[in-house]
């Protein structure tokens, strides 16, 4: 029904496809579109983003350049683009350029970018644009998360505390951004105590930054916590992989081997980390053997080795003096992972 649809029925169309990813459709449809349709805003936002989702930098770039008039949006899908692709300096360069006022979706997204970089550009850039901001703005959530993630990451602890500070609404987000920005800057006492003050019932984020934060600071108080939130925390987060990861490592940290052993045989979905947080938990105490066992199951499961599993299982090996089984796991390192051992 091409013929017959409107430059928003392409617009959705291609929108849809961006979020597929299904490059082959929209390219087709592209090529499709009229020279008319071609020259409309939305049409060229989409075709930006459809082909960022896609991983086509120099499509989209060739796009957005040859556009006259550009709007805000096609920035804003340009610079998303740029960060999904993990290419933030992109970002950097053209919000420099840019002849139009950003809005706060492009600040948020500059703020991203330089919270990625987190370098000497990123510092400067990122702290000038938010001091020039007005205070009204800092109602805006993703903005502020976006802020306060980006201070954290620069270090700048008291400046993201008076951010936080001034926002009214604070939503489960901000005190997730602020959490894992104490941790990041080992301060994770802090993150317990701002867990206890969040009145929200807590989500997944939540409780994987109190899980490594008690494995950041491991004593008496951290111990008491983890263990408490893991026995009260609702069922339902029994089956996220993130959360029961940053448990199993904190169990094992703790020193509590058969309870994580408990958590990782009900899990129904494990990923690459799951296996390496178990196995550097075995190592870490001093059951090494358990580690070969582990591994034996991987081989089963044709899972291939990733750096961090390999490096478990070569200290699994070293502890327990198999030469032999050592060489044997690093002959099936894939060749792209790069361990000393297997050059």
């Amino acid at each position: 029904m091409f013929k017959n649809c409107t430059n928003a029925t392409h617009t959705l169309a291609l929108k849809a496809c961006a979020k597929l990813r299904d490059r082959e459709r929209g390219i087709r449809i592209h090529r499709q579109l009229s020279s008319h349709a071609l020259q409309g805003p939305f049409i060229q936002t989409s075709l930006i983003h459809f082909y960022m989702q896609c991983h086509d930098i120099d499509h989209a770039q060739q796009i957005f350049s040859a556009i006259g008039r550009k709007t805000i949006f096609m920035y804003g899908a340009l610079f998303k683009g740029y960060v999904s692709n993990d290419m933030p300096e992109k970002v950097l360069e053209l919000f420099d350029e840019m002849p139009i006022e950003p809005d706060e979706v492009i600040i948020t997204i500059l703020f991203n970018a330089c919270a990625k970089l987190a370098n000497t550009h990123a510092v400067k850039l990122g702290k000038d644009v938010l001091n020039r901001l007005p205070t009204a703005v800092f109602q805006h959530h993703k903005l502020v998360n976006s802020a306060i993630d980006m201070l954290m990451k620069f270090a700048d602890v008291a400046h993201a505390e008076h951010l936080f500070q001034l926002i009214k609404n604070k939503s489960i987000v901000t005190y997730g951004a602020m959490m894992q920005g104490y941790v990041m800057n080992d301060m994770s006492e802090k993150a317990l105590n701002l867990f206890e003050e969040v009145s929200f019932k807590s989500n997944e984020v939540l409780y994987a930054i109190v899980f490594s934060a008690c494995v950041s600071l491991s004593n008496e108080r951290a111990i008491q916590f983890g263990k408490k939130l893991l026995h009260q925390m609702p069922t339902m987060f029994l089956d996220d992989v993130v959360v029961i990861n940053s448990a199993i490592h904190m169990l094992m940290k703790f020193g509590e081997v058969e309870d994580a052993e408990c958590l990782f045989s009900r899990m129904k979905k494990r990923n690459l980390y799951t296996y390496g947080v178990m196995m550097n938990g075995y190592n870490l105490n001093d059951e090494s053997h358990k580690c070969l066992k582990l591994f034996q199951q991987i081989k089963q499961q044709n899972i291939t080795l990733n750096e961090p599993l390999s490096m478990s299982l070569i200290g699994a090996c070293s502890q327990i003096g198999m030469r032999s089984i050592c060489r044997n796991i690093v002959d099936q390192i894939p060749n792209h992972v790069g361990i000393t051992e297997k050059r």
